[in-house]
């Protein structure tokens, strides 16, 4: 049977075939010793894994999708998002679902009968929310009967991370990528800490030897070989760790709405016992991400009898400062007489050892890329008109980091000072909230092409 490059167009189709399924095991007979951390028998096993069932149909509504915000959503990528996301987006879009790589993982836990995401996040991202099929096509992994929990959850952990090197479908991993992961698995309890009975649990530092064979296990020899590069990447991982533990993660504009506490297709304010709780998580030793329960941003129409104008909210990734112009004016041309209120979100915090000055970099960016496009637009088509302000306003930024922002609320702009401000921020080791959100570094704000 010869097959080249199969694929299934996401546009037209409404469900994966059987036949989809069979193109895709007929492909991968050849393929899989390539991939030996998903279809060797001897290397699951260490991971207390069996692969119970190959490129199998299954819905997606027996899928479980993580909450928005948390840190450790998608372990193996720095930003908790796949640096390869646009990429493998277009791709989706263009080429279909290609038959040509391993299928989506999930792990079966029989105990909830419910199937947990292990690779292919990315995709199944995609699939989930931009598309109207409505299964996909797994490799499903189970427990081995002899294994603990605890040796299957690290099992599924080094099986997502290493089916993400070396392969052509996901992103490059990077060692930020690697550090990363690191703090997932020390913030899980699965990397020794030190032993200082004076300190409080989240004040202990990691133990370096501990992180030296956690990365030796998970990395060595797929990612590097070097002992020297994995002392570095422990020492890295150990010194940065705190930071990254901290931050919340903006993998879309769904999760921003979530956090808003709107349901912004149906204009309505999310009910509470959908809140994401701020409570600490013992599972991973750190915060789930909280929504601004005291805020309401459900959209506010014009009102023709009293001629008062409306209020309409637009969620906008920082990196997407110059699309922001066409669609500001899209969502004004949508929503006549109202006011469009431009709120964005900082989507990967990826440096650890000054993530204060990355986000506000990433802000100050948004906010002249944004302006400056304006002011060139008027200059070559309206004569160098002023840029009327009162319709499209930037209102303000979703907060990321729990140490320097107050995470309960939006962080405002004051568009007349240039500045952020929370009305009720927070002080970090005596630097004033003020400072903490608008310190940048000058030659660090520079303009940049949006990604798409």
């Amino acid at each position: 049977m010869t097959i080249s490059t199969p694929s299934v167009n996401l546009h037209t189709s409404t469900h994966f075939t059987k036949d989809h399924s069979n193109i895709l095991v007929e492909y991968l007979k050849e393929k899989e010793k390539r991939f030996p951390q998903r279809y060797s028998v001897e290397h699951l096993k260490v991971g207390g894994l069996k692969l119970s069932k190959h490129c199998e149909l299954l819905e997606k509504k027996y899928i479980v999708v993580e909450e928005a915000g948390h840190f450790t959503n998608n372990l193996v990528w720095a930003g908790g998002v796949n640096n390869n996301i646009n990429d493998i987006k277009k791709s989706l879009s263009e080429n279909g679902f290609e038959l040509t790589h391993p299928p989506i993982a999930v792990y079966f836990e029989s105990k909830t009968n419910k199937y947990h995401l292990i690779d292919g996040r990315t995709r199944f991202k995609f699939l989930n929310n931009d598309y109207s099929i409505e299964n996909v096509i797994v490799d499903v992994y189970e427990k081995l009967p002899s294994a603990s929990e605890r040796v299957v959850e690290l099992g599924c952990g080094k099986l997502q991370a290493q089916a993400n090197l070396n392969r052509e479908i996901a992103g490059k991993v990077t060692d930020k990528d690697v550090i990363s992961n690191v703090h997932s698995w020390i913030a899980r309890g699965f990397i020794k800490k030190e032993n200082a009975p004076n300190k409080k649990e989240e004040e202990l530092e990691p133990d370096l030897t501990s992180i030296i064979e956690f990365l030796n296990d998970f990395y060595n020899p797929l990612y590097t070989t070097s002992n020297k590069k994995i002392e570095n990447l422990a020492k890295a991982a150990k010194d940065t760790y705190n930071q990254n533990t901290k931050r919340l993660v903006w993998t879309d504009v769904k999760d921003v709405q979530k956090w808003l506490g709107v349901d912004r297709k149906k204009n309505i304010q999310l009910d509470e016992e959908n809140e994401v709780v701020d409570e600490f998580d013992e599972a991973y030793g750190t915060f789930q991400a909280i929504r601004a329960s005291d805020n309401c941003y459900v959209d506010i129409p014009y009102d023709p009898k009293t001629k008062r104008r409306g209020i309409t909210h637009l969620e906008i990734d920082t990196t997407q400062a110059r699309r922001t112009v066409a669609a500001a004016a899209n969502h004004a041309r949508m929503n006549p007489n109202c006011e469009i209120r431009l709120i964005a979100y900082v989507k990967q915090i990826t440096d650890y050892e000054n993530p204060i000055q990355q986000f506000n970099n990433e802000t100050k960016r948004f906010v002249n890329t944004f302006k400056e496009t304006l002011t060139k637009i008027s200059e070559c088509y309206f004569n160098g008109a002023p840029v009327i302000g009162e319709t499209v306003k930037i209102y303000g930024v979703a907060p990321s980091l729990r140490d320097v922002h107050n995470l309960k609320e939006l962080i405002l702009y004051d568009d007349r000072h240039d500045v952020f401000y929370q009305k009720n921020g927070k002080s970090f080791n005596g630097i004033s909230s003020h400072d903490l959100l608008n310190t940048v570094g000058i030659d660090d704000i520079a303009d940049e092409e949006d990604n798409d």
